[in-house]
């Protein structure tokens, strides 16, 4: 997770895709800018609209990454359990959090990444 910087909670590492990338390869560079994580598997999970704050569509994936967390200019980088973000996530992601902890503990396996 991502204790924001800018006062408004823990967020999800992520952010817009470019226009010319996948959701995959938008999904490995926001890992790595915002946690200094390599992503080295995932697999898709589910996609939502969300208008809460603006009208965006987040695409949540399981990644499996490697290396140590750091933080970036957009906040500080933090292990947590999914139960723990019930309280202080964005309001745009409560319904991923709350799909998430829906969800059985059984995950696909995950997609190397090459």
């Amino acid at each position: 997770m991502i204790r924001r910087n800018d006062g408004r909670g823990l967020s999800f590492p992520g952010g817009l895709a470019l226009p010319w990338e996948t959701d995959e390869k938008a999904l490995i560079r926001e890992i790595k800018e915002e946690t200094g994580l390599l992503c080295n598997g995932f697999e898709f999970a589910f996609r939502y609209e969300s208008h809460v704050e603006i009208p965006v569509l987040i695409t949540v994936f399981h990644v499996q990454t490697t290396g140590e967390p750091r933080g970036s200019w957009e906040g500080v980088t933090e292990w947590m359990e999914i139960s723990e973000l019930q309280q202080g996530i964005l309001r745009s992601q409560q319904y991923a959090v709350a799909q998430l902890l829906a969800r059985s503990v059984e995950l696909p396996p995950l997609r190397r990444t090459s």
